[in-house]
């Protein structure tokens, strides 16, 4: 238990596997806040993938998570009880279909019924202690393998049943496709935006210009995301369009009230302009957003020092946003 609830840099304790190391994860830390956000927003939750804002403000370690490492805790942090409350019964209903099948047919059948609801058990068991809900590729085959625990090997609908009135069918098709374009209108849009992103990403140090054009477009196709304008502001500056910067790091706060990366770069902004209050007043709200960012602080002294800090100063502390943006 010492071990498991002691603060360390993440990994750093375990040793060189999984198998041989202690139990100095991030785990207790990452439940911790989960459950904070728990006490804070029981009914509603935090909202879906937010968990990071709350783990930058709350963490002990400079290590940064964007997950609780829990289905249970995601769920109940983010969605709240509502959410917990629909998976429950969704997952109820589902088990005591495929347990059912399983039971009532001692055959082939019956024996795929009970390997695929083992296999969703297993991801169940093992997502409620790790990130697995964040992996497609294990958590769609899981639900799949339960919805084929519920399913084989039952009997086809009676041929004597009357079909539905041709106009119910015909409701039903339209309400399909309604449902169908909205859900891929919120996939294919902020799809189409982080693609453009990325494209800006590797080609802006050679034509900023079209990378800003391109980056415009990604603000437009996805309005609920900051990362289009964060990136765009980072360009412009380093293109030394800082008017455009401001305005775009401006735009990105707008839109992610909690983004502290937003937030340092127009305090750098405001001390090249030599408006060295707003500088500090943004950098001390980006503190309490990231408290352990110890480069926030170093920022912060310089431009108390009478310093300008400019874009190759937050290159040189954060290289990794540059790389990426």
């Amino acid at each position: 238990w010492d071990e498991f609830t002691a603060v360390n840099a993440g990994h750093g304790g375990r040793g060189s596997s999984r198998f041989t190391g202690g139990l100095e994860t991030s785990r207790y830390q990452a439940w911790r806040i989960a459950w904070h956000e728990v006490e804070r927003d029981p009914l509603t939750g935090v909202g879906i993938d937010n968990y990071a804002v709350d783990f930058l403000r709350e963490r002990e370690t400079r290590e940064v998570l964007t997950s609780p490492h829990s289905v249970e805790l995601k769920v109940l942090s983010q969605t709240g009880a509502v959410g917990a409350a629909l998976l429950l019964a969704f997952l109820v209903l589902a088990v005591r279909a495929a347990w059912r099948t399983s039971a009532e047919r001692a055959t082939y059948g019956g024996a795929i019924a009970v390997a695929s609801l083992a296999s969703f058990a297993y991801w169940l068991v093992h997502g409620s202690v790790d990130r697995f809900w964040e992996f497609p590729a294990l958590a769609i085959p899981a639900f799949a393998l339960l919805g084929l625990a519920a399913s084989v090997d039952r009997q086809p609908a009676s041929s004597t049943a009357r079909p539905p009135a041709r106009s119910l069918r015909l409701a039903a098709f339209v309400g399909l496709l309604v449902v169908a374009a909205c859900a891929a209108a919120t996939h294919v849009f902020p799809w189409l935006a982080a693609r453009d992103v990325d494209r800006a990403a590797s080609d802006w140090r050679s034509d900023p210009a079209a990378a800003l054009v391109v980056l415009d477009r990604a603000a437009q196709l996805n309005p609920l995301s900051d990362r289009p304008d964060t990136a765009a502001g980072v360009v412009a500056a380093r293109a030394g369009e800082l008017d455009r910067a401001r305005s775009s790091f401006a735009r990105a706060l707008e839109r992610n009230p909690s983004s502290w990366y937003a937030r340092l770069e127009l305090a750098a902004l405001s001390s090249l302009a030599g408006q060295r209050e707003e500088a500090l007043r943004l950098l001390e709200e980006a503190q309490v957003l990231n408290p352990r960012e110890e480069a926030l602080a170093e920022v912060a002294a310089r431009i108390r020092g009478g310093e300008q800090v400019s874009p190759a100063v937050i290159d040189e502390l954060f290289p990794r946003y540059d790389a990426r943006l």
